[in-house]
């Protein structure tokens, strides 16, 4: 009997908005080097500044979808905490490791004035992984620091990750 083809996640799109208003209610806040997976239920976390959130999708043994979410300070080497992030993807939700796809969001702009470089190694080290560790897409350069005003908040949907300098969902 020939092999079926694996049912591929759906392509996800990286939306950075302004928003006033929450957009979601109940979502779980992924604290910082905290990972967590879901059964496709939407995952958050809050105050992306320096750090990065690993947005990931795979399809389960029984084809629902499975999302994780890892924010990462760079405490952890950015490819153990993806890896981390799969593992418990298979793990604990049952996705097929060939399935899982991941998008990127974080990293500082580099800031002349202080001599500071940013975050522009690591970027680099994410973009050189990408096809190897299905990077699908990445959002990079967002905020300025760790000014409150510049922090970004993401939340991961089974079909969208939404950025946003403002709050996007009510912490559970």
């Amino acid at each position: 009997e020939p092999r079926s083809k694996p049912i591929l996640p759906p392509h996800i799109k990286i939306s950075l908005i302004n928003t006033s208003s929450l957009l979601f209610h109940h979502i779980p806040d992924v604290g910082l080097d905290r990972l967590l997976v879901s059964s496709g239920e939407p995952i958050g976390t809050s105050g992306v500044a320096t750090c990065f959130a690993i947005c990931s999708i795979g399809i389960s043994q029984t084809g629902s979808t499975v999302l994780g979410l890892c924010h990462t300070s760079g405490c952890l080497q950015f490819k153990t905490a993806l890896h981390l992030l799969k593992s418990a993807m298979v793990h604990q939700q049952g996705a097929k490791a060939r399935t899982i796809v991941t998008y990127v969001i974080g990293g500082q702009r580099p800031v002349r004035r202080l001599d500071y470089p940013g975050t522009l190694a690591t970027e680099r080290k994410i973009i050189r992984m990408a096809k190897t560790e299905k990077i699908k897409g990445v959002l990079f350069n967002k905020t300025l620091g760790e000014r409150e005003d510049s922090v970004l908040n993401v939340v991961l949907t089974s079909h969208d990750i939404y950025a946003s300098h403002d709050l996007l969902f009510e912490i559970t």
